[in-house]
């Protein structure tokens, strides 16, 4: 099921790998190296220089495909508007000597080369695609220490078909031969989809479905996870009957896999049949979506490991029992889809799992620390013993397995956030799942990984504090310590200590100054710690709690106020230090549904509340109540994200997730159709 056709056995050289993939016509092995070509004059422009490291950038298939099979070193940029299907046109002749455009296959990313594109607005990728499925290949091939690839959408050719006769056409495939071979490579921030065979492939040069007894030769190794490493990746729609994952581990290898955002797989992660193998995978974020197969419509699980099962069940492709690699931990994932299946009427009926295990790993397999949708470990795991009688599926020691510290039925998919957390002046979305963050760009980008950690939204606050036009996450420890992580990305930064839960502080600049100040109140008295010095002053006093004041700008001196509902009305604080101003009639009892906003795009907040449908606003907060939105009914205002996350927004607008909880959807703000529009491009949850 994985990797080339290749009846290896026993430990054996590079040089015998490509011999017989040359003689069953695979053509691992390009043609010897040559000088790298001179750019085409279209090329020849200025590119940015990296220290020592020479750059290139390609500008068509044919210069891209003539560099990476050069002796070129350093790194290649791919345009960010690049669109190219990857092709030679003429890659063959006919017998009357037309030229035929052929696939390109196994284009070489050898030692010392970085192929790189260029990410453009909300952060997209230039595209690379191929539609050659005649045979099996893999687009790019990486038999080389210290590759990187990263900054590319590798399309594959599935067009839709999910059948199995789709052949097993890789994007990546990483040659490791022990102490050799696949060294320091790098696959980061990447999209793949639709390959029938993976997204990428780990492909060992040792091959045993069992070893000698004794054996000492060469072979991979746990620790050597972490030279081959999978970050950072929306890796999606990989998918066929009997194929298709995100990343597959085939003969002797080891993958490090480590914040992916992985939906709609056949397996997430898979391991196939064979000795000395295995896979780490942390803080990797696996959506809902999946395709069904067979007769009973059964759902693939996320992660899965092969055991070798016996000759005969193996001629039927079916891998359970007996030995299954090596070490293998899935750990610290947060884990959706849960989807049932099979049986009639509850009988018999089978849920989709987290993690398959269908051997005996020879040192282990740990699932640990992981946050799932499944309601316990019963759902989450499931093992597969075939006709092993050594195996007990009510004995996870016979498994060699260990699963503890799980959270199980639990989702906190929709505990979301705004900010900017890549500069680009649009807000974006932000999420804490409960392993790791994520944001998505302008709330229409798929997520993308910002750091490890177990913090949940509702631990966390966002605001500029370091003040370089990008959102920071800020967390309080038990202690009242807080700090910040610059762009939620970075190890804690140590700030200062505030005596209040962090959900009762606020943010704004109350002195005008274009520096962020924080604000709490305690004991009826206001205080700031004033971004200019990071001295805490004493502001304003008032009775009025927190959670019913709001802040933004009321008049027409800079610095950010507080406005309350007084008993003569509607009041402000202007800067938080002014006397209460009346500035408005008493339109509400309480701010306590309320929002503050500029949804007019007039530089001035207005003040607006409602819940279902209908909204109602004051512009300016000075104005009478008026309706802002009536339409279907949504979530309580003061529960949806607002911020300015079109390109060129000038106005606030609301973000949330439409019926199905999959997608966000937007409301662009005043003069907008009061319907709420699809704003991500691709499912969430």
């Amino acid at each position: 099921m994985y990797g080339r056709p290749l009846a290896l056995r026993s430990p054996v050289s590079l040089l015998c790998i490509c011999a017989a993939a040359v003689a069953a016509g695979a053509a691992l092995v390009p043609a010897a190296t040559q000088a790298a070509p001179p750019p085409p004059a279209e090329c020849a422009q200025p590119v940015p220089q990296l220290g020592q490291v020479a750059v290139r950038r390609a500008c068509s298939v044919a210069d891209l495909n003539a560099v990476l099979r050069s002796d070129f070193m350093g790194r290649v940029l791919v345009p960010a508007n690049a669109s190219w299907e990857m092709r030679d046109p003429c890659g063959a002749v006919d017998e009357f000597g037309r030229c035929i455009a052929t696939g390109l296959r196994d284009i070489p990313l050898r030692s010392g080369v970085q192929l790189v594109g260029e990410r453009g607005e909300l952060g997209s990728r230039p595209l690379l695609f191929t539609k050659d499925k005649s045979v099996e290949h893999s687009l790019f091939l990486v038999e080389a220490n210290d590759v990187r690839v990263e900054g590319l959408h590798l399309r594959g050719p599935q067009a839709g078909a999910r059948d199995n006769k789709q052949p097993y056409v890789h994007a990546i495939t990483v040659v490791e031969e022990p102490g050799t071979l696949g060294r320091n490579i790098l696959i980061a921030d990447n999209e793949l989809d639709e390959w029938p065979g993976s997204g990428v492939q780990a492909l060992g040069t040792v091959d045993f479905l069992e070893p000698p007894a004794g054996y000492e030769g060469p072979r991979m190794r746990p620790a050597d996870a972490r030279l081959v490493r999978v970050e950072r990746n929306y890796i999606h729609h990989n998918a066929r009957d009997g194929g298709g994952y995100g990343v597959a581990v085939s003969k002797s290898a080891y993958v490090t896999i480590h914040g992916n955002v992985f939906n709609y797989n056949r397996h997430a992660v898979s391991a196939g049949s064979g000795a000395f193998k295995g896979f780490v995978a942390r803080f990797n974020y696996v959506l809902k979506g999946g395709y069904t197969y067979g007769s009973n419509g059964y759902y693939g699980q996320h992660f899965d490991v092969h055991g070798i099962g016996t000759e005969e069940s193996r001629k039927q492709g079916h891998y359970d029992g007996g030995p299954a690699g090596e070490d293998f931990e899935v750990a610290y994932n947060a884990i959706r889809g849960e989807q049932d299946y099979g049986g009639f009427l509850g009988v018999k009926e089978k849920t989709r799992a987290a993690f398959e295990l269908r051997g005996r790993p020879s040192l282990g397999a740990r699932f640990a620390n992981n946050v799932v949708v499944h309601d316990d470990s019963d759902e989450a795991i499931r093992l597969k013993r075939g006709d092993d009688r050594s195996l007990d599926t009510d004995d996870d020691s016979t498994f060699n397995l260990r699963a503890f510290s799980n959270r199980y039925d639990t989702d906190y998919s929709k505990e979301v956030a705004a900010g900017d957390f890549d500069g680009d002046r649009r807000a974006d979305v932000f999420v804490a799942n409960g392993t790791a963050w994520f944001f998505s760009r302008g709330g229409v980008a798929p997520w993308e990984f910002l750091h490890a950690s177990n913090k949940r939204t509702g631990e966390l606050a966002f605001a500029d504090i370091d003040n370089d036009a990008i959102t920071d996450v800020l967390y309080r420890d038990g202690a009242g310590r807080l700090g910040y992580l610059k762009g939620g990305r970075v190890d804690l930064v140590p700030l200062t200590s505030v005596p209040v839960p962090i959900k009762d502080l606020r943010f704004g600049d109350f002195d005008g100054d274009a520096k962020t100040d924080i604000f709490y109140t305690r004991a009826e008295q206001w205080r700031v710690r004033y971004g200019r010095d990071g001295r805490w002053k004493g502001a304003q006093t008032s009775v009025t709690p927190v959670s019913n004041l709001l802040f933004g700008e009321f008049d027409n001196v800079k610095g950010t106020d507080v406005a309350a509902v007084k008993s003569q009305g509607w009041s402000y604080s202007s800067a938080a230090t002014g006397s209460y101003l009346k500035l408005n009639s008493k339109l509400t009892s309480s701010f306590d549904s309320a929002v503050a906003a500029d949804f007019d795009g007039n530089g001035r907040t207005d003040i607006a509340t409602g819940g279902g449908g209908h909204w109602k606003v004051s512009v300016d907060g000075r104005g009478a109540l008026q309706t802002l939105r009536k339409g279907s009914s949504v979530a309580p205002l003061r529960k949806l994200l607002i911020g300015r996350f079109g390109a060129r927004a000038r106005r606030d607008q609301v973000v949330g997730f439409d019926g199905s909880g999959l997608h966000f959807e937007i409301w662009r703000g005043i003069g907008a159709p009061s319907a709420f529009v699809r704003l991500s491009a691709q499912e969430m949850r």
